[in-house]
């Protein structure tokens, strides 16, 4: 009796690297989806051809870094960004500012008027930089209960994203998550700390 060949691909299973899949014996008995020469079960990237360098995977922006990597794949970037351009010190001392600078009236989601300029400057960044992407993150302090501190951060970092679309920043560029009170930066047990921790992150 003969060997089994489960696809009919006319090599046995014993010598088939995919003995499920009808292939072709230079591969072994796999198949090479998209024609670059390597075969689905050893690419990274089966049904996109790219180079050698980044593994048969594709690079749209040309920046080497492979698409299947790059948070950024539409835009040339930097490797240690991975694959997003860098951003600038000014954009980074606008956001610095906006970590603190965000407030909202106590216990609500209504941001205090004296923000606005911030989120106004942020707006800015973002519909000069069409590329970036946001998540803003929404924390609180560890007084009162923490399924109401985790509610308040929900909203309150929704409420900074539907601003931010007020000012013409598309909706599906950014995302709002809260976190209550998991994750301080500060002292919960003092005063100083506690507002450190009252914070929006982007």
């Amino acid at each position: 009796m003969g060997c089994p060949d489960s696809d009919g691909d006319g090599i046995a299973n014993a010598k088939d690297a995919c003995p499920d899949v009808a292939g072709l014996a230079e591969f072994n008995g796999c198949i090479d989806s998209d024609g670059d020469g390597i075969s689905d079960d050893k690419d990274r990237c089966p049904s996109e051809s790219g180079s050698e360098a980044l593994k048969r995977c594709p690079d749209t922006d040309g920046d080497s870094v492979a698409d299947v990597d790059d948070k950024c794949p539409d835009v040339a970037g930097l490797a240690k960004n991975k694959g997003c351009p860098e951003v600038s010190q000014a954009v980074k001392e606008v956001f610095t500012k906006a970590l603190q600078g965000i407030q909202f009236e106590s216990g609500r989601d209504v941001i205090k008027s004296s923000s606005f300029t911030i989120l106004n400057n942020v707006a800015d960044i973002m519909k000069e930089n069409p590329a970036y992407k946001l998540f803003i993150q929404g924390h609180t302090d560890s007084q009162g209960d923490d399924a109401m501190n985790q509610e308040l951060s929900d909203r309150r970092s929704a409420a900074v994203k539907a601003y931010l679309e007020g000012k013409a920043v598309a909706g599906d560029r950014m995302r709002s998550q809260g976190y209550g009170e998991s994750n301080p930066v500060a002292d919960n047990g003092t005063a100083a700390g506690r507002a450190k921790n009252r914070r929006v992150e982007f």
